[in-house]
């Protein structure tokens, strides 16, 4: 099914804050809560990106390949919100050809690929100084603070200067 872009709704665009329900924040003495998002200098460049994705026409790949689904760009956020420390440079976040989509951070001496096919359906791999010849790869469900010690370790080593921008 393609849909001229105008018609569709930007699902990632930021809401103004006093419309978002997804930020909540406690505040002493009341029962209010607001989540707060990380404030990623690339979160804005990201959720043009996923919108993207999940508006690429059937077969974008010239082999009937489906958009990213937007379970998977809403899963791929949230992992990265959560996983990702604030100094983090952005991934590069390629579609797959089943709907799912693979985020990706590249180093002079390190790599990190994460493949999500499905909502905590995740494929993580990744070489560093100790695994450059063999790397690492694991299959995560439920439990993503690999990924995020994998991040904190690639950001913190100086050498995520060469990740693309989402």
């Amino acid at each position: 099914m393609n849909r001229a872009p105008s018609s569709r709704t930007a699902a990632f665009s930021p809401v103004p804050a006093a419309q978002s329900l997804a930020n909540v924040v406690s505040y002493p003495g009341s029962s209010a809560y607001r989540v707060q998002e990380p404030q990623h200098d690339w979160r804005a460049a990201l959720n043009r990106r996923l919108d993207e994705l999940c508006s690429l026409p059937e077969g974008w790949d010239g082999y009937m390949a489906p958009p990213v689904a937007f379970s998977n760009a809403s899963f791929a956020k949230s992992l990265l919100w959560s996983a990702c420390p604030i100094y983090t440079s952005p991934p590069q976040v390629v579609p797959g050809q089943n709907g799912d989509l693979q985020l990706e951070w590249h180093g002079e001496t390190s790599d990190i690929e994460i493949h999500i096919r499905a909502p905590y359906d995740v494929d993580a791999w990744r070489t560093s100084p100790e695994t450059i010849d063999v790397g690492e790869e694991v299959h995560l469900t439920s439990d993503f603070t690999l990924i995020a010690r994998w991040l904190e370790q690639f950001s913190g080593d100086g050498i995520a200067s060469r990740s693309a921008a989402a």
